[in-house]
């Protein structure tokens, strides 16, 4: 498990960064607190075979946790950053 507990609100970029190196350490338990307000990120496996999923609960701020596993998902099948990935397919 891989806990960190913010004093100050953390930004979007603080959330990403601490998320990208707690994944680098192989850790399928992430848990991202700011006071009352709390991110889970867990890595599951499903019956059937299934690739293992990111899936996130909470939030803080406006940054929701399963905003943030959808994001992680994203760059793990693609190898580039969500938001580069959008940028780029609205500028097609």
């Amino acid at each position: 498990m891989y806990e960190i507990d913010y004093t100050n609100k953390p930004s979007i970029s603080t959330l990403r960064a601490a998320i990208r190196k707690a994944v680098n350490l192989g850790m399928p338990l992430i848990v991202l607190t700011w006071g009352e307000n709390q991110i889970t990120l867990e890595r599951v496996g499903y019956a059937g075979g299934y690739r293992p999923q990111w899936v996130g609960r909470g939030w803080i701020g406006r940054k929701g946790g399963q905003d943030l596993a959808q994001e992680l998902e994203i760059q793990q099948r693609t190898g580039i950053p969500a938001g580069r990935l959008i940028v780029q397919h609205i500028g097609a």
